[in-house]
């Protein structure tokens, strides 16, 4: 039913690559790919991941050094089944922008009850590391429903 899940951020450098990497270790026959709803407008377009990004995810055995940053598009929005966002303004935002995805678009927190994966964006390995344990929580448990 949901074998194609885009994950989304507001730049697409520091959550939604790890996200990505993440979700596609735990489900590799899911077909999953990360995208930014102001990477264009933030002028983060083909960027690499965050620094600190990178180097925290190494710890939590994910890989995102090859990250590019992409804007999330109409064409994505019709290619994905599931649309997994970290805070609800994104889905608002892609949704004013793309109104046919509405309904597939679904908080990351929302099986852990979690309204928002807090940006670690300009902030300490600290942060990452929470966002990257608040991420780890979120993705097993849709893991767990999407099996």
């Amino acid at each position: 039913m949901f074998d194609k899940i885009l994950i989304i951020c507001t730049g697409n450098i520091c959550r939604s690559p790890y996200a990505k990497e993440k979700l596609h270790n735990l489900l590799p026959d899911k077909q999953v790919d990360s995208a930014g709803i102001a990477t264009l407008k933030s002028g983060l377009q083909d960027q690499a991941a965050e620094p600190v990004a990178v180097k925290v995810a190494i710890e939590f055995g994910i890989d995102i050094s090859f990250h590019r940053a992409k804007q999330v598009t109409l064409d994505l929005v019709i290619q994905y089944d599931l649309i997994l966002a970290m805070e609800r303004e994104q889905i608002e935002a892609l949704c004013d922008q793309i109104p046919t995805a509405r309904h597939k678009s679904f908080l990351l927190g929302h099986w852990i009850g979690l309204s928002k994966i807090e940006d670690p964006y300009n902030k300490s390995e600290h942060e990452f590391r929470q966002a990257f344990i608040n991420i780890d929580k979120a993705l097993e448990a849709w893991a767990r429903k999407l099996l």
